[in-house]
């Protein structure tokens, strides 16, 4: 018997063994990586969508301590069981007991806590607070907190008697049900505007995990925070599902993650209000998808299940109505790999073609091609994948993902079993190995990416080497990139911004209108002065600040500015006459701080606007060119002219450029010998020559890149310098 029982003993350890090295993690969980070869060069924001949800993942539940457990009770000995527990900065779990608990007021939790229920479906919140659409209420709320969670525990509202909601369960579902299905204060019960759980937009990495909402007042989730993971939940139906803001699972945030979540019989699945970077996956939706009112786009919905049936009044994809004061959706909203449903022939949004809703009403067919790895989202879910810290292991993923003047900031893929990272940064050039002394080193205990080194010079380029430390005298094989600093900071002065070429600038001519001209006057000179990290752009003619008029950030979002245009106002009062400037070479882009779009000058056209950001696009790249800088070069070269004997003649020549844009042809008017000499934008002579005949052709490629010159042509006692530009 003791020989089978051994037996019997060592097998459940193996199997257990084997369970563990096989175990699967689930999105959302801390762990999970991303396979960046299949990122797709067409969709650069693709990475972004890898930081939604709470950073570092949801830990799991076995590896946080209970610092107290609570019998059934009522919201006064919930709020002093959260309030009593010393977190000491650590995750701490306030376990709940099964039973039945009364909400008859708001619950605030703190940082660090975790509310868990000892079982979710013995563990129930009957909501009993009152609150009328003046003045909402909600059962729950995450107030500027950061780390805490919510799980396993189910909520119920309590109406003050007992009340019929209508939706499928009593309506038919493929006929639409009208008022009666989506209106509020059912049976004039007026006192039900009640939100289950409510995270504001100052609380950071928090998460409500395996948990049920049935009959939610009004709405059941209300989420404006970052880097929040809502998972494995189950909405269920809502007593107040009218108009005016009722009924929604309400996402306003950035980089949320939502996950597994099954959603039925509330009024919308609402993306708005500025959400950006949100991840919608693996979901079973029975209401639409609706980017309802001014989201910031760069929103993912991928691999759901999404339904609208006929019972409702949209189909899977909605958006808020213009009449209704409601501003269109973002840019960038991604819709890939979605089986989908129900009104309007809503069927033809699924499969993997790629679609993008950008604009009222419905979404658009952006690619009959889905993206190069099948995914905008690869998750990679398997644990026994994970390189095991080692002398034969290589880190791989090492890339810059952004810089100072100071500092480069580096992620990486993360390896299992590493004590610490070490990022060394050489000069480049200097890298041997070990010989020569390092300019900066910096170390990140654990299991972390991303990692930041600082203490580097301006505008340098280094070369960055990373390994991972398992124990001492062990560690992995190194890895290294190259990456630069940024260059220094503009200077507050007055300057111009022109285009690449010099012959267009952004100028003020009148009023508070700003355009694109060929001017170097007052009204094309901008102060620019630096606070903090932004710019504030003044007009030298009336004294104005460059601004995004009514703080538009999308074609349509405001009447009075229909097309975002820029304009000027008298003082700054908000981000939307605030500037980011970013340089990537010569070129400067310029952004409002309200809004990731950049100043862009439509070709052919006087007025300047925002548009999507973009590197690579021509019209978005300026040059910031100091007025005192550009007035030098100019009269240096002129100045020549005038401090000699030599007779000024406009009409000594004329320049013209052939069809093919490869030569520059010099006619002069007087037939004897002449000197040409021909001057950069810097001031730099880049052609000298002379000739006796009186048409000149000089190849383009002689004198360099596109941009502005200035021609001087000298015949026996006369002289003229003329201004060209080469496209």
């Amino acid at each position: 018997m003791e020989k089978k029982q051994n037996k019997g003993g060592i097998l459940i350890i193996l199997l257990l063994f084997i369970i563990n090295i096989n175990a699967q993690l689930s999105l959302g969980d801390s762990g999970v990586r991303f396979d960046n070869s299949k990122n797709d060069a067409k969709y650069p924001f693709m990475k972004e969508w890898q930081k939604a949800g709470v950073q570092g993942g949801i830990p799991k539940r076995n590896t946080l301590p209970i610092k107290l457990i609570v019998a059934p009770t009522n919201s006064k000995g919930i709020q002093e069981a959260i309030n009593s527990v010393n977190t000491e900065g650590e995750l701490s779990v306030v376990l709940l007991k099964k039973g039945s608990y009364t909400i008859d007021r708001s619950l605030n939790i703190k940082s660090n806590i975790i509310l868990r229920g000892e079982t979710k479906d013995e563990v129930i919140f009957n909501v009993t607070i009152r609150a009328y659409e003046n003045s909402k209420a909600s059962a729950l709320k995450f107030n500027d907190v950061r780390k805490s969670g919510l799980e396993d525990i189910t909520f119920e509202y309590i109406p003050t008697k007992s009340t019929t909601i209508y939706d499928d369960r009593n309506k038919a579902e493929n006929r639409f049900c009208g008022s009666d299905c989506f209106s509020n204060d059912p049976d004039g019960i007026k006192n039900m505007y009640v939100s289950f759980v409510e995270i504001d937009k100052r609380s950071k990495n928090c998460w409500i995990d395996n948990c049920v909402f049935k009959n939610s007042g009004t709405n059941p989730l209300k989420i404006s925070g970052d880097y929040i993971t809502c998972r494995n939940n189950f909405i269920d139906a809502c007593f107040n599902k009218g108009g005016g803001g009722n009924g929604y699972y309400d996402i306003r945030g950035n980089y949320g993650l939502f996950v597994n979540e099954s959603v039925r019989r509330i009024r919308h699945f609402a993306i708005q209000q500025k959400a950006k970077y949100n991840v919608v996956t693996n979901c079973n939706l029975e209401v639409d998808v609706n980017f309802h009112n001014g989201d910031e786009g760069y929103n993912l919905i991928e691999n759901n299940k999404i339904s609208s049936l006929q019972w409702r009044s949209w189909g899977a994809f909605a958006s808020g109505g213009s009449k209704y004061g409601h501003k269109k959706p973002g840019s960038n909203n991604l819709i890939f790999n979605n089986k989908t449903r129900g009104r309007s022939n809503s069927e033809r949004f699924s499969g993997d073609k790629v679609f993008v809703f950008d604009r009222y009403g419905e979404p658009r067919l952006l690619s009959y091609s889905p993206p190069k790895g099948k995914t905008f989202y690869p998750a990679i879910l398997t644990e026994n994948n994970t390189a095991i810290c080692g002398r034969d292991v290589s880190l791989t993923g090492l890339a810059a993902i952004s810089n100072t003047k100071t500092s480069i900031t580096v992620e990486f893929d993360e390896i299992s079993g590493v004590d610490f990272y070490e990022l060394r940064a050489w000069k480049k050039g200097d890298f041997t190995g070990s010989i020569n002394e390092t300019k900066a080193i910096s170390f990140k205990s654990g299991n972390s990416s991303p990692l930041t080194i600082s203490d580097l010079d301006i505008n340098t380029e280094y070369t960055l080497v990373l390994r991972g430390v398992c124990e001492v005298g062990k560690s992995t094989k190194i890895s290294h990139i190259n990456a630069t600093t940024s260059d220094d900071y503009l200077a507050d002065g007055v300057y111009y911004i022109q285009n690449p070429s010099g012959d267009i600038r952004i100028n003020s001519p009148s009023g508070s209108l700003v355009n694109q001209s060929d001017t170097n006057g007052d009204s094309a000179k901008w102060m620019f002065t630096k606070v903090d990290t932004h710019y504030l752009i003044k007009n030298l003619r009336n004294n104005e600040y460059l601004e995004v008029p009514y703080k538009v950030c999308n074609i349509g979002d405001d009447p009075r500015n229909l097309n975002v245009n820029l304009a000027t106002y008298s003082k700054v009062l908000d981000d939307h006459q605030r500037w980011k400037i970013t340089k990537i070479g010569e070129d400067y882009f310029l952004r409002p701080l309200h809004c990731d779009k950049a100043v862009d000058r439509p070709k052919n056209k006087p007025i300047l606007l925002l548009w999507s950001f973009d590197v690579n696009n021509k019209n978005q790249n300026w040059r910031i060119v100091s007025v005192e800088q550009s007035n030098r070069t100019k009269s240096n070269i002129l100045k020549q002219d005038f401090q000699s004997d030599l007779k000024i003649e406009q009409d000594l020549a004329y320049i013209s450029m052939n069809s093919l844009g490869d030569y520059l042809t010099i006619h002069l008017t007087k037939n004897t010998s002449s000197e040409i000499t021909i001057f950069n934008l810097h001031g730099e002579k880049v052609y000298n020559n002379q000739f006796n005949e009186n048409t000149i052709e000089i190849k383009i490629e002689n004198l360099g890149k596109k941009g502005l010159y200035f021609v001087k042509i000298q015949q026996g006692g006369y002289i003229i310098t003329k201004k060209i530009v080469l496209q």
